[in-house]
């Protein structure tokens, strides 16, 4: 990553399995600052006779990666080295992490995806917040956004973002991290790259809060009508609302510094995996400021759990859940004593403290 963007920016912090990468070319059209993705791989090994064997196909598959990595769009908006991916894999029964030879051939894109298809599922559940966190390792600017492969931001949000948040949390040193809404609109709909165009999608139905259909406890952000009629700036973005946490299931995304504690590693795909920051955050007294005007997009409209969710939740009911819960609760009580009410430590569902979205 070039030093122009070790300073003065946000690194976007992403994650992605291979076949999520090639969302990675809008990511370099929109975002002005670096981004850090942590990539998952498939073992570089299999198992013969209940031994690890390290087999030529690991090589293969490192080069298929780089071939999907390599096709000539992504290589030209990569020209300005704005990203940095770091390749990982479960840890098998191996002590050393085995060498790995790069070929100085590369594959063309179409003959990597085909090649890319034999490789089977990497893991059960999908571990989430350990690519998170090694992404997160890898920036090199105090500011940070924790997002998504496939959410995409508004026109200049970046700019603004960068030079609010380096008043409030790295010269004031404020004890909050700078939130921001979410949105979904319809597949194929032109994202909108302003919130006069984002009135428009809503207007005509296009576009709504993310996940309103089915899950808006866990991302309302509250006074929504007052944030969308506010007068834009297109050149600014101010703090309009500080709000305090607001339920046990509320994961909002923010702008956050080195203050940040990394997402717990012990929380899988599907389960809490980001709500856990979110209380986490609460018990260190920290607030939640949301910026005027800046909003991310995520293309097509979520209406209901999918199958992929009901599988993963199943694998995760067999590893004692309930307990892990339980487990980061007491830890937080213990490290943050007279913060279990404000924080809803001992709530084991939404409807059980009957929480109601905070003003």
């Amino acid at each position: 990553m070039d030093e122009e963007f070790t300073q003065d920016h946000i690194t976007l912090v992403l994650h992605s399995t291979v076949d999520y990468l090639h969302h990675l070319k809008k990511q370099l059209e929109t975002w002005q600052g670096g981004i850090s993705v942590g990539v998952l791989i498939p073992n570089p090994g299999v198992h013969s006779n209940d031994k690890l064997v390290y087999v030529s196909e690991s090589t293969e598959f490192f080069q298929t990666v780089l071939g999907i990595l390599e096709n000539p769009l992504l290589r030209a908006l990569k020209q300005k080295n704005q990203t940095s991916l770091h390749l990982f894999f479960e840890k098998q029964n191996f002590i050393n992490c085995p060498s790995i030879k790069i070929q100085k051939h590369i594959p063309p894109k179409d003959v990597a995806l085909k090649a890319g298809k034999k490789y089977g599922e990497i893991t059960n559940v999908y571990p989430i917040n350990a690519a998170r966190n090694i992404a997160r390792k890898g920036i090199k600017t105090e500011l940070f956004i924790s997002g998504d492969m496939e959410q995409f931001y508004v026109q200049n949000f970046e700019s603004r973002m960068f030079n609010l948040s380096k008043k409030v949390l790295l010269e004031e040193k404020q004890n909050t991290v700078i939130i921001y809404r979410r949105f979904e609109v319809e597949t194929g709909t032109i994202v909108p790259d302003s919130k006069r165009d984002l009135k428009i999608l809503l207007r005509k139905k296009q576009a709504l809060l993310f996940h309103e259909k089915f899950y808006d406890y866990g991302h309302n952000i509250p006074y929504f009508e007052q944030w969308l009629n506010r007068a834009e700036d297109p050149g600014e973005s101010k703090i309009v609302l500080v709000l305090p946490y607001q339920n046990i299931n509320w994961e909002p995304q923010f702008v956050g510094d080195s203050r940040i504690p990394f997402h717990d590693e012990r929380f899988p795909y599907r389960f809490r995996n980001h709500v856990q920051l979110g209380q986490h955050l609460c018990f260190m007294n920290f607030t939640f400021s949301l910026a005027s005007d800046v909003f991310s997009i995520h293309p097509g409209v979520k209406e209901r759990w999918s199958p992929e969710h009901f599988f993963a939740r199943k694998i995760i009911e067999e590893m004692s859940s309930n307990y892990l819960v339980n487990l980061f609760s007491s830890e937080l009580s213990t490290l943050y004593p007279g913060r279990e009410y404000e924080c809803y430590a001992y709530c084991r569902s939404l409807r059980e403290c009957q929480a109601p979205i905070r003003k």
